[in-house]
């Protein structure tokens, strides 16, 4: 039995609301959108499957938390290109089976800069502020180069400070971990309801409230 099969694993509730389905396709259907979720796919497929859920799930938390529609569409926007820096990963990083080693794990931490700086103009500044942000709401956040983050001090600014984008990028850093958590990886198994839930509470450190939402997103046993 696969894992995904197993009924003590989550089964996510992709795009429950119909609101949600009508933002995500509205962003698909421009081209910029499109263009970049196009190249990802092609680059790494399964970095695609996990950017289409992730802004699935971001959009229905914009919803729970009754954003204004203009913040709810870039929070979607966001959320489907969360991980496009990984377009600059080599494929033989992101295709690895297993653990990586140390310097294999380096180079993948880059990604969320790397993201900021591939969009470029492209996109809304919120988006790529965003999109930089998004692994900062865990134990052990992702670095930031100058150039995505400004400095403080003659020092590189490690975390986002504008209560604005802090917002919108706790719900895409949710959304990321709980998907990353509850299907297969190359490099783990989909996890249990059990300990999904355990870990998003002991390694998301934003507001709690959207660990209890994106919970919420999905259905499953109660164990």
């Amino acid at each position: 039995m696969s894992a995904e099969s197993r009924p003590d694993v989550f089964q996510p509730t992709i795009a429950a609301l119909a609101a949600t389905r009508e933002i995500v396709q509205d962003l698909l259907a421009e081209d910029g959108v499109r263009d970049y979720l196009s190249k990802l796919h092609a680059h790494h497929q399964e970095s695609w499957e996990h950017s289409l859920r992730v802004g699935h799930l971001a959009a229905d938390l914009g919803v729970l938390d009754r954003l204004e529609r203009q913040e709810w569409r870039l929070l979607a926007c966001a959320g489907l290109l969360h991980d496009i820096g990984k377009l600059r990963i080599p494929q033989e990083v992101l295709l690895r089976v297993g653990l990586l080693d140390p310097e294999s794990r380096e180079v993948m931490r880059e990604h969320s800069r790397l993201g900021f700086e591939f969009l470029g103009d492209l996109v809304p500044i919120t988006v790529r502020r965003i999109v930089v942000a998004h692994h900062e709401f865990c134990r052990d956040p992702y670095p930031r180069g100058a150039t995505a983050a400004g400095t403080v001090d003659g020092q590189p600014e490690r975390r986002e400070t504008d209560l604005r984008i802090l917002r919108l990028a706790e719900m895409v850093a949710v959304a990321d971990m709980f998907d990353a958590l509850i299907h297969r990886r190359s490099y783990k198994p989909a996890l249990s309801r059990a300990e999904t839930e355990r870990l998003l509470s002991q390694e998301f450190t934003g507001d709690a409230r959207y660990v209890e939402e994106i919970l919420e997103r999905c259905a499953g046993p109660d164990e």
